[in-house]
């Protein structure tokens, strides 16, 4: 899945390999975004209940364009937050990436971070390439 907000702001979303037999949408996903000069790349575990309750979400929000959708991955890699951004009709995708890097006894966390801005005609398919990229249908 790839969403492209400009030549330079962009999000993609794939998964890449199953998570726990039995347990549905549970998986590793391989994530990039650009947003302007701020880049990042992250595998990431999703749980399969955050990832139906994103797609819930999603769906709810691409329905009534109220509410918001969120997803944090198992591990802390990979953050993601769809909402209204105002009262009138523009929305925010924030994305957060990070990697921790152990060096002698500490840890450190490395972060990208953008947002893209859209209007709320776009709702819809965004909704749609989000719950695409995390392996589930979408209602619309």
């Amino acid at each position: 899945m790839e969403l492209a907000f400009a030549d330079d702001h962009y999000l993609r979303i794939q998964v890449v390999g199953p998570g726990t037999a039995g347990i549905p949408y549970d998986c590793r996903v391989a994530a990039s975004m650009k947003c302007g000069a701020f880049s990042g790349t992250v595998e990431a575990w999703l749980e399969g209940s955050q990832v139906m309750a994103f797609i819930e979400s999603l769906n709810t929000l691409g329905a009534t364009l109220g509410g918001s959708a969120s997803l944090l991955s198992d591990d802390g890699a990979l953050s993601i937050v769809l909402a209204p951004s105002d009262s009138l009709g523009h929305f925010a995708l924030e994305v957060q990436m990070a990697e921790d890097t152990a060096y002698g006894s500490k840890t450190y966390r490395s972060l990208a971070a953008g947002v893209f801005l859209f209007e709320g005609q776009a709702l819809s398919g965004v909704c749609r390439a989000l719950i695409d990229g995390v392996g589930g249908k979408s209602d619309a």
